[in-house]
């Protein structure tokens, strides 16, 4: 698996014109990450339950997938380390819905922002373009 990981992203860094592989692709979407992820805890912390979950919601269907960012850490980073990593949304939705205290809320947070900045880091590093996961292009 690592193999056909590695050679399909060799084969769209020789496809991907450089200007397709901006540098801080990845980044700027990790940091809309963490935006969306923050507001998700503001939003339980005054005790709005129902924003929370739609914060959590947002930056994982609205951001993490629409961006392609879960498409691009499939291919690079592996099938398991992308799971890890989606999971720690869920663990989050979960400590929303069963009422944990605002600081396991912040933990999990922190936790899933560092894990998605580290990942955006690793994508950019190997210039993996986003547009290379969008349909019909």
């Amino acid at each position: 698996m690592k193999v056909f990981s590695l050679l399909s992203v060799l084969v769209w860094l020789v496809i991907a014109s450089p200007a397709q592989a901006t540098a801080g692709t990845w980044q700027s979407v990790a940091q809309e990450l963490d935006i969306a992820l923050n507001k998700a805890g503001d939003a339980y912390a005054n005790g709005d339950i129902k924003a929370a979950k739609k914060a959590v919601l947002q930056a994982y269907f609205g951001i993490f997938e629409s961006r392609k960012m879960e498409a691009a850490m499939r291919t690079a980073l592996g099938i398991r380390h992308t799971y890890e990593v989606e999971s720690q949304f869920g663990q989050l939705r979960k400590a929303i819905k069963n009422g944990e205290n605002i600081q396991t809320i912040r933990n999990h947070i922190t936790t899933l922002n560092a894990a998605l900045s580290q990942d955006a880091a690793t994508l950019d590093e190997a210039r993996i373009p986003a547009e290379v996961f969008e349909v019909n292009k």
